[in-house]
Parts: structure tokens; C-alpha cells; sequence
């Protein structure tokens, strides 16, 4: 039992059968609204402090945990943001915090510097990262989980060390310096992974991401914004078998596919046999409503893969009469408790 989530046992094992195809009683659905009788205090949201100092994560970790309903398989969760795509900091980028988000300033300015390309152990990002992961977990044992797991895709740090257009350029005129530094940052994308899971393998069970879309094993959400810039032939031959290899390092992956740019990828996406699902965002500009995107649902279930979908509480009979209910799992925000709870009962009836 979690504090935050007295039936995580429930949550959990139904969890664990959904990953592994066993059958549930019901869609797996992670269901959240404000918590009963609580008023949620304002979030601190100084610049950088929100990011980088623990006094101010903490109090914003608790703010959101004491104000929370988590239904059904919605966890309890911290995951330590430092970014999109923190990995592009790690690298030695340097890191510009705004409000909304976190953006870097190219490293390099010539391909020939690609050769040098490495991770030094003391950067100062890094070193943040695991010291918040660290903090965070000291105080969660029977709270909620922790991770600092979401480095980002490495052709996405390749643009931000280079540049998104020099980077484009180089795939055409340069793809073998290119590769190169993809495959390099592979294998420091795996091993960071492995360092930062350890940090808290001992203290909790299963992991999870920037998802909150928890699994019983090692899991990884892959993504690719440079995607939406770049043709399926590019995409196969830079990107593909980056997020293949990184798929296979892990128990259970995901795929984030965000907006109609992306979807010219998805054969290839399907592709990969590692890849468990596939979590779609419309993106900007595209419709939020999950029932324009039914023909995609069912490619992707035709596929053998998975499916997260943001879903409103007033489209979930909808959408489920349309699609599979098997290898679905819905994330549901209501406006209050009860009718979080109402939805859950309703998923209840629904069934399998």
C-alpha cells in the first residue's frame, strides 16, 4: 500500500497483467481528479528554482500529492524534470529554464568535433539529476514512486549539440559523422539508463517515466521530434534502429507519437518487436476528441501494440465500443472525486 494510493496492491496487479497479456476485469485506465476535501495550496513556480533547487521540487511534490485523487491505475509518482530532453545537458549543453520548460544552447559547431563526442561523469546536470532522484526517494519509502528516468531521443540531441537545421543538412551531406554520433550516444542513453534505474531498484518495485504509466520491470518511453522533419526513408536510416536498440535494452517500451507529422512513421514503429505500445498526442492544432483518431487506434492494435490514450470521461463508452478494450489503457481527468469514482464504476460495468 501506498499512502497517496491505498489500493496500489489492486493497481499493480492489474498492471503486471496487462503487461504481460494476461486478462484484466477491466480496461486499464488511470483515472485522477482533485482529491475530496482538499484545497490545493499555489505551486512555487520560481525560475530555475523549481527545477534545480530540493526545497522548492519537494514542496511542489507534495502540492500535487496531497491534492490528487489516484483512481483506478493512476500512481502516486515523482519523476525528476529537468527538461524534454535532458540528455542534450548531460552532453554539455548549456540549460536556459523558463517557465514552461527547459531548452538548450548548441554545443558544437562542426562535424569534426563528433569524434570527441563523450560523458563526462561530473556534469554538473547530471550530477543534479541523480542527487534529486536520491532526495526524492529518501522521502517516498510507502508515499509514492520516483524516477529520473526520460533522457529524450538521441536524433533530438544530436540537434540540439549541432543545431536542428545543421543537423537535417548533415543527414544528407555527412550521414556517416552523423551515425557516428548516434551511436555513440546510444550506448551513453543505455548506460545512464541503467545508472539512474539503479538508483532506485532497490527501493521500489517495477519502474516508470514521464508517462506515469507504471510497468513491473525496466521501462522506457522513446520519442523523436525530429521525426515530423523527416521522411521515412531518413527515418529508417538515422532514427529507426536508435530507438530498436533502445527498446530491446528494456522489459517493457513505449513509443510517444505526437501529432499527425508523426503517424507517416508508424509502419516503421510497428516494426520494432520490442516495442510494447504506443502512446498518442494529437499535437497542436490537431483534434483532442479520441474518436477522430479511431482508424489509427486500430492500426496500431492491428500492429500487436499496445495503446495510451488521453481520453475525456464523456467519450470512454464511445471510444471502447470502436476499438479493441484488450491492450487499451485510458488516462481519464475528471473535475472532482466523484466523478472519478463514478467513471471507475462505470469501467467496472463496461468489463472486458
Amino acid at each position: 500500500m501506498l499512502e497517496f494510493k491505498p489500493d496500489w496492491a489492486e493497481a499493480k496487479e492489474r498492471l503486471t497483467n496487462w503487461w504481460t497479456g494476461k486478462p484484466t476485469d477491466r480496461v486499464v485506465a488511470m483515472v485522477t481528479s482533485p482529491r475530496r476535501g482538499v484545497t490545493r495550496r499555489p505551486y512555487r513556480e520560481e525560475v530555475p528554482d523549481k527545477y534545480i533547487d530540493e526545497a522548492t521540487m519537494m514542496y511542489n511534490v507534495d502540492t500535487s500529492l496531497e491534492s490528487t485523487f489516484y483512481g483506478g491505475e493512476a500512481i502516486p509518482g515523482h519523476w525528476v524534470y529537468l527538461g524534454p530532453v535532458p540528455l542534450s545537458g548531460y552532453m554539455g549543453c548549456e540549460m536556459h529554464f523558463e517557465p514552461g520548460t527547459v531548452w538548450h544552447a548548441k554545443r558544437f559547431a562542426s562535424w569534426k568535433e563528433a569524434a570527441d563526442l563523450a560523458f563526462d561523469p561530473s556534469n554538473r546536470w547530471y550530477r543534479l539529476l541523480c542527487d534529486l532522484t536520491r532526495a526524492s526517494l529518501r522521502r517516498a519509502k510507502g508515499k509514492y514512486l520516483v524516477s529520473g528516468q526520460g533522457f529524450g531521443c538521441v536524433s533530438d540531441v544530436i540537434a540540439d549539440l549541432w543545431g536542428s537545421e545543421p543537423t537535417l543538412m548533415a543527414m544528407l551531406e555527412q550521414p556517416d559523422a552523423v551515425k557516428a554520433a548516434t551511436d555513440k550516444l546510444v550506448a551513453i542513453s543505455k548506460q545512464l539508463y541503467d545508472e539512474v534505474h539503479a538508483l532506485g531498484a532497490k527501493a521500489q518495485e517495477g519502474s516508470f517515466d514521464w508517462l506515469y504509466l507504471w510497468a513491473p520491470g525496466r521501462m522506457w518511453t522513446l520519442q523523436s521530434d525530429l521525426c515530423c522533419t523527416v521522411s521515412p526513408d531518413v527515418f529508417h536510416e538515422f532514427i529507426l534502429e536508435e530507438l530498436r536498440e533502445e527498446a530491446e535494452h528494456v522489459d517493457y517500451a513505449f513509443y510517444h507519437l505526437d501529432g499527425p507529422g508523426a503517424i507517416k512513421h508508424l509502419d516503421a514503429l510497428l516494426s520494432i518487436k520490442a516495442l510494447h505500445g504506443i502512446q498518442w498526442v494529437p499535437g497542436a492544432g490537431a483534434s483532442r476528441d479520441p474518436m477522430d483518431w479511431i482508424d489509427l487506434f486500430r492500426r496500431v492494435q492491428a500492429g500487436g501494440k499496445k495503446l495510451l490514450i488521453y481520453c475525456p470521461p464523456e467519450r470512454v463508452k464511445p471510444l471502447l465500443a470502436k476499438i479493441s478494450k484488450k491492450d487499451v489503457c485510458l488516462s481519464i481527468g475528471c473535475p472532482d472525486q466523484s466523478a472519478a469514482e463514478q467513471m471507475l464504476h462505470e469501467l467496472a460495468q463496461i468489463g472486458m
